[in-house]
């Protein structure tokens, strides 16, 4: 029997991963909003967030932080670049949405088999905070980095909803992926908001990337993981919601953490997929599905 200090630490690790999985949520779903593309490179930007961290920090001897900012600048262009490149052009060439879908697909293994010829398979990790400090609450000896990965996302959320709310950019964003026909008939370029649709979710699965390395390792292999539970995470909040994609995250991480304890590792994925089934045949819509809003 776990103690409460135990449990406390479980709960709080399972929080900020889910924090993480909710980031990739969004990045997903701000995707599919705008051009009502499944973006399956989503957990390639969480692994080149990271890699590309390491790579600028301990290869190139950049200063950590700078390193995280030069590399989610870079998985920003990537983003761009995947919209610039393939989406757009299969979308003013009318092929099939699957088609588009299948391009996502295809660019995530190219660059992840790019990373694994440039960087290896080894897996990588770093600190932004002495690995000693700890954090103490109501017991419980808690480590800083999943307080950091908290904290960073709400203030993430935060500046999304005043991007989305208050912000021209942001409300055309919106305004694009409630009705794109209508927003180009006011004058909103919807190829531009698709691009900083693309453009955002490579800077959200980046930072998430950047976050969730100073608490384990990564290597060229852990999009398809990120990627699977940013789209449970979807599920569970709603295609399209962003913020209930993140608080879908929270919740899967929770739930993956109780497995952990209850059956061991080996259940993360068993349970992601699980819920993911149940959620499509009981309430498809997800949990904080609401018509019309995309954001």
């Amino acid at each position: 029997m776990y103690s409460y200090s135990t449990i406390l630490q479980f709960l709080v690790s399972g929080i900020a991963v889910g924090c993480i999985y909710g980031l990739a949520g969004i990045g997903l779903s701000v995707i599919y909003s705008s051009s009502r593309v499944i973006n399956f490179a989503q957990g390639t930007f969480v692994m080149l967030g990271g890699m590309l961290t390491y790579m600028f920090s301990q290869l190139l001897g950049l200063n950590l932080v700078l390193a995280a900012a030069c590399s989610i600048a870079s998985v920003g262009v990537c983003g761009a670049m995947l919209e610039g490149f393939f989406v757009r052009r299969l979308r003013h060439n009318s092929a099939p949405l699957f088609n588009m879908v299948l391009a996502t697909l295809a660019f995530g293994i190219i660059i992840e088999n790019g990373v694994l010829h440039t960087l290896g398979d080894r897996p990588h990790d770093f600190s932004f905070v002495e690995s000693a400090k700890l954090f103490k609450l109501f017991g419980a000896s808690l480590d800083v980095h999943y307080i950091v990965i908290a904290v960073s996302c709400i203030f993430i959320i935060v500046l999304l909803s005043l991007l989305f709310k208050f912000t021209l950019v942001g409300k055309a964003m919106r305004a694009s992926a409630i009705n794109g026909e209508a927003a180009s008939l006011l004058g909103v370029s919807t190829d531009r908001m698709i691009t900083y649709a693309f453009t955002l979710s490579g800077i959200l699965g980046a930072i998430g990337g950047v976050l969730i390395t100073s608490v384990q390792y990564t290597s060229y292999s852990v999009g398809l993981f990120f990627a699977l539970n940013g789209f449970v995470a979807v599920v569970l909040g709603g295609l399209g919601n962003v913020f209930g994609a993140f608080a879908g995250g929270i919740i899967l991480g929770i739930l993956q953490t109780i497995a952990t304890v209850a059956f061991g590792g080996g259940m993360k994925e068993v349970v992601s997929l699980g819920i993911m089934i149940l959620l499509l045949l009981v309430r498809p819509q997800g949990l904080f599905a609401s018509s019309g809003d995309a954001h």
